[in-house]
């Protein structure tokens, strides 16, 4: 029987096929979500609302809203202006990433419900809401 190419030995230099997930480019990366959850979460933690906070950071609150629904990624420049202006260092809207506190599988099913949500009419969303619903009960 031939061995596949993942149990041969690997060699400095060699190029190595590695298998993905097919993922849709036009998504969000989990981490720009993760950002955009704790952007809203700090501001309205605050009390801002969000054309306060967008004033404050210089934009409009349109922007704002696209950051915190992860449709926009944010700069580094930006998290930080936000962060200042909510007065919080910027590791506290980056909380998270390193320790794999954001990452537990049941959080990471939520990410691809949230994920398949945007995908769906409003009709089907609110079957899938009123099935999970009868689920929990």
């Amino acid at each position: 029987m031939e061995n596949s190419r993942y149990d041969r030995p690997y060699r400095p230099g060699q190029r190595v096929a590695v298998e993905t997930e097919a993922v849709d480019a036009r998504a969000p990366h989990p981490i720009d979500l993760m950002v955009a959850r704790r952007i809203r979460a700090m501001r309205e933690e605050k009390g801002f609302s969000q054309q306060a906070l967008a004033t404050r950071c210089g934009i409009s609150f349109q922007q704002l809203q696209k950051y915190e629904r992860g449709k926009n990624r944010v700069s580094t420049a930006r998290l930080h202006a936000i962060a200042q202006a909510l007065g919080v260092p910027i590791s506290s809207l980056l909380k998270g990433l390193d320790s794999g506190e954001d990452s537990s599988p049941h959080l990471q099913l939520v990410r691809r419900l949230e994920t398949a949500a945007r995908r769906v009419d409003e009709d089907a969303l609110g079957h899938l809401v009123a099935l999970a619903e009868r689920l929990t009960r």
